[in-house]
């Protein structure tokens, strides 16, 4: 039974250790490759798939980055600055979608006058920008807009 509880032990902490970057080479480059996944998908992500991501961000700004911020030069900490950055808008621009999709909802009738009035007084560079901003924000925010613009087209 000791036996069983010492190899438990030390499976564990062999897992963690393969886990954990090794060298501050391998962390930075693990590091750069979080970032540019979690960019990659963040507007697809589902809850779960946040949590996991705020797990794993939290060991590549905490336990993981103590180990090695003695290695650090200054450029290599502004990188570190600029990868927290990055994370920080990737969940921020997230979670504005489902703002913009609950708030083009509550101001349908509005958003559809003023769309009205930028297509009456030909200005497409603002309806190509709130077009952009919607694409951005999700697919269903997008529709909206576009229904609303084939509404209108049909119209006259």
């Amino acid at each position: 039974m000791k036996i069983l509880k010492i190899s438990l032990r030390v499976v564990a902490l062999l897992l963690f250790v393969s886990c954990s970057p090794q060298s501050k080479e391998s962390y930075l480059e693990r590091y750069k490759d979080f970032i540019e996944n979690t960019g990659n998908n963040s507007l697809n992500y589902t809850e779960k798939e946040w949590q996991e991501a705020d797990e794993k961000y939290q060991k590549y700004t905490g336990i993981w980055h103590d180990k090695f911020k003695e290695e650090f030069t200054w450029k290599e900490e502004i990188l570190l600055s600029k990868y927290k950055f990055q994370y920080n808008f990737f969940k921020a621009e997230y979670h504005s979608k489902d703002f913009f999709n609950s708030y083009i909802e509550a101001n349908y009738e509005s958003l559809k006058k003023q769309i009205k009035y930028y297509y009456d007084n030909e200005m497409n560079d603002d309806i190509e920008k709130m077009l952009k901003t919607a694409k951005k924000a999700g697919k269903e925010s997008y529709e909206i807009i576009e229904g609303i613009l084939n509404d209108l087209k049909n119209k006259k």
